[in-house]
């Protein structure tokens, strides 16, 4: 598997995420942020776009 290819796939999820929830249903997002996080992603620069890295 590519790790490059989860990462953009999970980042534009995010970003569609955020463009659609941020404003209506944060709590509904930052459980979707913890779900990553037990999955071993990280999210990184939530202020302009999502990115997501794979934890080391």
């Amino acid at each position: 598997m590519s790790t490059t290819h989860q990462t953009e796939f999970y980042g534009l999820y995010c970003v569609v995420i955020f463009n659609k929830f941020i404003l209506t249903d944060l709590e509904n997002v930052i459980n979707i942020y913890k779900g990553f996080r037990e999955r071993g992603y990280q999210t990184m620069k939530l202020h302009n776009s999502c990115e997501i890295s794979q934890e080391e």
